[in-house]
């Protein structure tokens, strides 16, 4: 206890001799590596904070990544559920010519192709339906019928008009239907 009380003894004479500017200088440079002290372990102590939060995030992220596949597969399920099955596709069919018929347009063939989607497990019916009528029957007709469709798809739209005086057009249509297919 003798050797710190003289030691402060020394420590005080010291400073006395120095100029109020050197011992406020020195009085700052000790506070300011009081200072850098603390921040070192409050950053320390902030760094392991962050590698305990980010272990139960990695977990967390791993077994949300797993659920969200598993929900991303029920809804695909479910979707490829509300699609039209194959073996309806002659009565859909029927359906549009009947529309096309019903609403006054005039059509001489309409040719029906099937293709199937490697990548998916749906299934394309297209139509090709060139048609003849104004331009509000054409519009009236793909509107109902994509309204009542909705696995029903307008793919290829293309108009022709003779004559500028003419209310007549003609309307290479392709519809394209989607079909439930063979299950992957």
């Amino acid at each position: 206890m003798e050797n710190l009380t003289q030691f402060f003894g020394k420590l005080t004479f010291t400073l006395r001799q120095f100029s109020w500017q050197a011992q406020l200088g020195l009085v700052l440079w000790l506070v300011a590596c009081l200072l850098a002290f603390g921040l070192m372990s409050a950053l320390q102590t902030q760094r392991n904070l962050e590698v305990n939060l980010a272990q139960p995030t990695q977990k967390f992220a791993a077994a949300h990544a797993s659920q969200q596949k598993n929900v991303t597969r029920n809804i695909t399920q479910q979707f490829y559920g509300l699609l039209p099955k194959n073996s309806e596709i002659d009565a859909l069919s029927e359906q549009i010519l009947r529309e096309a018929d019903g609403m006054g347009l005039q059509f001489e063939r309409a040719e029906f192709s099937e293709v199937k989607s490697t990548e998916t497990a749906l299934m394309q019916h297209q139509v090709k339906l060139p048609v003849r009528g104004n331009y509000v029957q054409i519009r009236q007709f793909l509107n109902g019928l994509l309204n009542t469709q909705p696995a029903l798809a307008l793919t290829g739209f293309n108009v022709r008009r003779d004559d500028v005086f003419s209310d007549l057009v003609e309307a290479n249509l392709v519809l394209t239907l989607y079909l439930q297919g063979d299950a992957k």
